[in-house]
């Protein structure tokens, strides 16, 4: 074999070698490429699946936070709605308290006016030296103080003080009357009457000016 057949078969050797060598590096890379998009597409999946996990998982979180803020909410509502519940009824019950004093209090007045005209009218119709007129007078005193003391505590403390003080002003202008014949007795014992007249009729929600309608006899002096 001469040199120039070596040389040809080695020609071809190598260009069938390259060319081996070639087609296992393509098919190499293209394999290497299939193998990494594999990677990459798996990758792409399991990281899809996960965020879709973490949603699913936030969304269960979520709903379960909303539910829980719901219940939270409604139970703040009832609450609520108990409080408002027992401050009407607070307020129902204090304003009927109110109401029922209110109405007691105007009883009270009513009765003391009906206590105070037979004690007026005592006072200044008493004749000098009656045992009958004082026994009278007297009595339509203790009349007065019972009346007061059944229906006094319908009333402030200072109203109170001056339906008694009523009895002393009276009795003063008894005895300056009956027994010193003082005639500015009459017009002290109706100023008395006037401002107890008055005053019960404020107890009684009256607003217009008092002006009283008891009838008084005329005063004997004998």
């Amino acid at each position: 074999m001469d040199i120039w057949q070596l040389a040809s078969n080695g020609v071809v050797t190598l260009l069938v070698g390259g060319g081996i060598f070639a087609w296992v590096r393509g098919t190499l890379g293209r394999a290497v490429d299939v193998a990494r998009e594999q990677a990459l597409a798996a990758l792409s999946r399991a990281h899809a699946k996960l965020l879709a996990d973490e949603r699913q998982a936030w969304e269960r979180e979520l709903e379960k936070q909303r539910q829980e803020f719901t219940r939270l909410l409604e139970k703040e509502r009832e609450e609520a709605q108990r409080r408002m519940e027992s401050f009407k009824i607070t307020l129902g019950l204090g304003a009927e308290i109110r109401r029922q004093v209110a109405a007691k209090r105007v009883e009270a007045a009513i009765k003391l006016l009906e206590a105070g005209r037979p004690l007026f009218r005592a006072a200044l119709n008493g004749r000098i030296n009656s045992p009958e007129d004082r026994r009278l007078f007297h009595e339509r005193i203790t009349e007065y103080i019972a009346v007061l003391a059944d229906w006094e505590i319908f009333f402030e403390t200072n109203t109170a003080a001056s339906l008694t003080e009523f009895i002393g002003q009276v009795s003063r202008a008894h005895n300056d009357w009956v027994h010193k014949n003082d005639p500015d007795a009459l017009g002290r014992a109706m100023t008395a009457l006037s401002q107890f007249v008055n005053l019960l009729r404020k107890e009684m929600f009256i607003d217009a000016e008092a002006a009283s309608d008891l009838s008084v006899s005329s005063p004997s002096a004998s």
